[in-house]
């Protein structure tokens, strides 16, 4: 059964959109509106587009609106739909839906019209279709695929089946990840067209002939391979063509009588322009991309000469020009049946020329990479949390979804391939700062409600609850648990239970933790925090002199945990050495237990060897930094997008041989940790956790302000290495893919092309970690991997070495857009950075729950780690014995933990007037990972919520703007011929469909879309 139809729909293209019922009339946007090619000629295909950075060095609104800046995206979109409609031959892309629909919003109902005409007649193509064009190297697939989500959930709302994208257009990403590839396979895009890669490759493809290629998206699937075309010249307009307001080439003259006649020099310098390109043609067909960074304000300027362009060539023999769209060349090229390469790999990291590898964003600006995963965890949890209220509430009048919007889109935005890269300005960066913390507090205005209602014991809700997240905990701030009563929420978003650390910024005190069953918890402890944070302003709130730190044990799938804090009085009986006394040790210290342990050096106070899985490693762990180069040579520099070091053939410098000092060492009832002083901008805490469940080592850091010299202007790059005594990995490491499937790295080694590695051996080496990085050795069957907070740049440059880049003070810009050295202040003083990493090694021999699979759970939990709130209980006499009489202390929304290897990625409200859901299940394994675990699986759906039955059970593109049975019964269905002589096919190897019992089949990695209706069967 498919939804109610949502307004009149004037003209349907190819594929029938969820948001109306398929009406079967004739198609006039897409594949249908494409120009006729001639197979005698060389097809020129120019495409006119404009490329809108959702914010870079002014913010996403300055753009926007024109207000600070000399350009505007409204006046661009509002100049493009007038000069299109004067001439129904001119076409246009359009690509990043936020700006879209700011300026949608503000439109008459005529204007609107007038847009989806041109939409559904083909003039204008929407590509991408994303909110924002985003990066691929520092996002999670999760952020990713729901950046996607909203944009196409618009234009289904507002442009209809003709807004549905065909292709992605990601021509300002620096590199490109094979899960990006994946993601649009999933989507049920035809193909994609990006422009950067590194600059051996691109002189090799051209060379070669194989700038249009198939990309292998996953070695998971069968016909994963999905078309990819490469800009040869960059996206921007050829050389003499830039007829905007903002260039300064000459307009095209045609009058013969004019004093000013210059068509012919134009006809001669653009057909020096097609024969550059001819020689390096797979097929008869050529792209020019006709624009540029906020181009077309004055549209009708550059169609005017674009108009006159093609008159030159009207009658030629050779050339056809054209106006036309990507998907409109992509067709043209699958027309003409090439043999294609095929590649497996990605295209990470990107250099524009030999010294300068664009691995430093990878990095850069960690804070605010820190800040978008925490935003987007509350935005997971709290939608799910909004589902949940909605089916159980008996109050369905309730709509507390608006709230989430800013947060929703916020996160969207932090995709950006200029925001969560940290390549913007820093006035950008404290508005993105501000965009999210304002959606975090919008959607937490009533979660009071929300968790009140979910846990109330009788039919009235409870709301007296003011929960709200500790955003600044990580200098140890939070206003509701500095209280001397206080309630705990702690919501866990996975499929499975979880028992997970939570610790809290508290008072001087010793505390009481009362559960779920009404006894005091034993294992609690209150420590001493990383620092007394004695630079942070005094407005922003009282910080906190220790860290009250307890389990939360099995906290249920998709379920809540409450837990009462009170202070018992009197100060913590835990006292500490004093601050900055070297405690002397003439022996080890062993902190942990038999199976979960760390050794400390006595003489270096440095990490020795850890224990944990049944192995003993020799691993050391320390601090380093690159001094940066300032491009006195080569004139390149690090900078926020280039990662440089000041030297190519030396070693990065070892902070950690300043002589730590150990402040501190705690055994406490659940926590060991010992207190290490690397320098005076340099600390961090080494800290297990006891109890079942927990097979890590915690590496808790604080890094700046970073020192650096008076002179020379030479920064520093720190980073944070592990070394492991005796493992021989054979230059081989893996990373992730945006937190998916694993990459395989070899030093020294690309694929496609030969590069020098002795020019930049450091940073040609470097790749981005969203979530782990890990050495192998194959001979003795171990396996040693780091995991981390945020995306970092890493590497291994020996064998039997990790390290993570953690953060980065650079006084000179790097010259690639952004103008402004990487120096971040906060506090007026340059930036602190808090962070952990997690060391988890095993042995690679079991095949049945193996520690591949062990990896992905824990990857998984650190990623969406439990929602944890604070409600101040000093008000309202709120006492443990009140609430226990009004509220249950524990509950769950799934009536089961789901298999071990598969997750609910999605659960959010999708049309209330329907009361439908947005369900998406995940494979968590790749299909050589686990023996047992890396099968299909099958889910029964109505298994999931207990007393509420899952009906209506429609399956959707990965995007959800898709029905699935409409895009497998899709026309123009590609198939692509690859150099080996393979047919590839159109769709991807998919699982069966959803039996009529509800039951869900996932191969591994697969990820499936749903729309749902879920009802209460008793």
């Amino acid at each position: 059964m498919k939804m109610k139809l949502e307004g009149f729909i004037s003209f349907l293209c190819a594929i029938p959109l969820i948001w109306g019922t398929p009406v079967h009339q004739k198609n006039t946007c897409g594949y249908a509106s494409c120009p006729q090619t001639k197979s005698d000629r060389i097809n020129v295909h120019i495409i006119p587009h404009s490329h809108n950075d959702v914010g870079w060095v002014l913010t996403e609104n300055q753009y926007f609106t024109g207000v600070g800046a000399t350009i505007s995206v409204d006046n661009i979109i509002t100049s493009v739909v007038q000069a299109l409609k004067r001439s129904p031959k001119r076409k246009f892309t359009q690509v990043e839906t936020a700006f879209f629909w700011q300026w949608w919003r503000k439109q008459s109902e005529k204007s609107k019209n007038e847009y989806k005409n041109l939409v559904e007649t083909g003039q204008i193509e929407i590509a991408n279709g994303g909110f924002t064009m985003n990066d691929e190297a520092c996002v999670h697939y999760q952020s990713t695929i729901d950046q996607f989500t909203r944009g196409l959930r618009i234009l289904n709302d507002t442009l209809g089946p003709c807004g549905a994208p065909r292709v992605g257009w990601q021509i300002d990403p620096f590199g490109h990840s094979r899960e990006q590839a994946l993601i649009f396979r999933q989507l049920g895009f035809d193909g994609a067209f990006f422009a950067r890669l590194d600059f051996n490759d691109r002189l090799k493809r051209i060379e070669e002939k194989r700038l249009d290629f198939l990309w292998k998206s996953s070695p998971n699937f069968n016909d994963s391979e999905i078309f990819y075309a490469i800009l040869k010249n960059h996206y921007g307009s050829p050389t003499g063509f830039c007829f905007d307001i903002t260039c300064r080439d000459q307009p095209v003259n045609d009058d013969p009588g004019s004093f000013d006649y210059n068509a012919d020099q134009v006809r001669s310098l653009f057909i020096k322009v097609l024969e550059d390109f001819e020689p390096h043609l797979t097929t008869n067909n050529i792209l020019i991309p006709m624009g540029g960074d906020f181009n077309y304000e004055s549209a009708e300027e550059q169609y005017l000469n674009i108009d006159r362009l093609l008159k030159l060539f009207a009658n030629d023999g050779k050339y056809n020009v054209f106006y036309s769209t990507p998907s409109c060349y992509l067709k043209s090229v699958n027309n003409a049946s090439p043999k294609l390469s095929v590649k497996t790999d990605d295209i990470l990291p990107y250099a524009d020329n030999e010294h300068a590898y664009w691995s430093g964003y990878f990095t850069s600006r960690p804070t605010i990479k820190r800040f978008e995963r925490t935003a987007n965890k509350i935005l997971q949890a709290n939608k799910q949390l909004r589902s949940v209220f909605k089916i159980l509430s008996s109050n369905t009048t309730a709509d507390t979804d608006p709230h989430l919007d800013t947060l929703r889109d916020s996160v969207a935005v932090m995709q950006h391939h200029d925001a969560i890269t940290g390549t913007e300005s820093q006035a950008v960066t404290y508005n993105y700062v501000d965009m999210m913390n304002a959606g975090i507090r919008s959607a937490e205005e009533s979660i009071g409600l929300i968790i009140g209602t979910l846990l109330s014991k009788s039919q009235e809700k409870f709301d007296q609850l003011a929960f709200a997240s500790c955003l600044l905990s990580n200098i140890s701030i939070c206003e509701n648990s500095s209280k001397d009563r206080f309630l705990v929420a702690v919501y866990n978003p996975l499929s499975k239970a979880v028992s997970h650390p939570v610790a809290l910024p508290v008072q001087n005190a010793s505390y009481s933790v009362i559960g779920d069953d009404g006894e005091e918890i034993a294992a609690v402890d209150v420590l001493d925090a990383i620092s007394d944070f004695g630079y942070v302003d005094s407005n922003d709130g009282e910080v906190s002199p220790k860290e009250l730190v307890f389990a939360a044990e099995d906290v249920p799938p998709m379920g809540l945990k409450l837990y009462y804090v009170t202070k018992k009085g009197g100060n913590n009986q835990t006292q500490p050495p004093e601050e900055f006394e070297e405690i002397a040790v003439d022996e080890d210290l062993v902190f942990g237990t038999k199976d979960l342990n760390f050794v400390l050096d006595a003489k270096t106070n440095r990490l020795k060897s850890a224990t944990m899985n049944g192995l003993t490693l020799n691993i050391t762990q320390d601090f380093y930094y690159y001094p940066a180069a300032v491009g006195v040579i080569n004139f390149v520099a690090s900078g926020a997008y280039l990662f440089r070091p000041e030297s190519s053939t030396k070693n990065a410098k070892n902070i950690t041989d300043d002589n730590p000092v150990l402040e501190r060492q705690y055994r406490g009832n659940f926590v060991e940790e010992a207190h290490i002083r690397i320098n005076d901008w340099v600390k961090q805490i080494i800290r297990v956790y006891k109890g079942s469940g927990n097979n890590f080592i915690e590496f808790d850091w604080l890094v700046g302000p970073i020192e650096v010299p008076d002179s020379y202007l030479t920064g520093k790059e720190i980073i944070n290495r592990f070394t492991v005594s005796g493992l021989n990995n054979s230059g081989v490491f893996y990373t992730d893919s945006n937190g998916r499937e694993t990459m395989r790295r070899r030093r020294n080694e690309r694929v496609d092309y030969e590069y020098d590695p002795t020019v930049e051996p450091i940073s040609s080496n470097y790749y981005p970690v969203t979530a782990r990085i890990a050495l192998r050795d194959e001979e003795k069957q171990l396996e040693v991997a780091v995991f981390n907070d945020r995306s970092q740049g890493g590497s291994s440059l020996h064998d039997g070495e990790l390290e993570l880049m953690v953060h980065r003070r650079l006084l000179v810009d790097d010259n690639r857009g952004v103008s402004e050295a990487l120096d971040e202040y906060e506090f007026r003083q340059p930036l602190v950075v808090r962070g952990k990493h997690y060391l988890m090694f095993g042995s690679t021999k079991e095949k049945n729950n193996s520690f591949a699979a062990v990896q992905r759970d824990f990857q998984s939990r650190m990623h969406l780690s439990p929602y944890t709130l604070v409600a101040d209980a000093t008000a309202d006499n709120l006492k443990y014995e009140t609430l226990k009489s009004l509220l249950n202390f524990k509950t769950q929304f799934i009536s089961k933990a789901l298999p071990d290897n598969v997750n609910i990625l999605t659960l959010e409200r999708w049309r209330d007037e329907e009361d439908t859901f947005l369900l998406r299940l995940e494979h968590l394994l790749e299909k050589d990972e686990d023996d047992n675990l890396s099968k299909e699986v099958t889910v029964d759906l109505n298994s999931i919520f207990g007393d509420y039955k899952v009906e209506d059970i429609n399956e959707t593109t990965l995007g959800a703007n898709v029905w699935m049975e409409d895009y497998l019964n899709r026309d123009n269905k590609f198939k692509w011929n690859t150099q080996g002589n393979e047919t590839i096919n159109s769709e991807m190897e998919r699982s069966a469909k959803v039996k009529p019992d509800g039951k869900v089949t996932l191969l591994p990695m697969e990820i499936r879309t749903f729309i749902v209706k879920i009802t209460k069967t008793k």
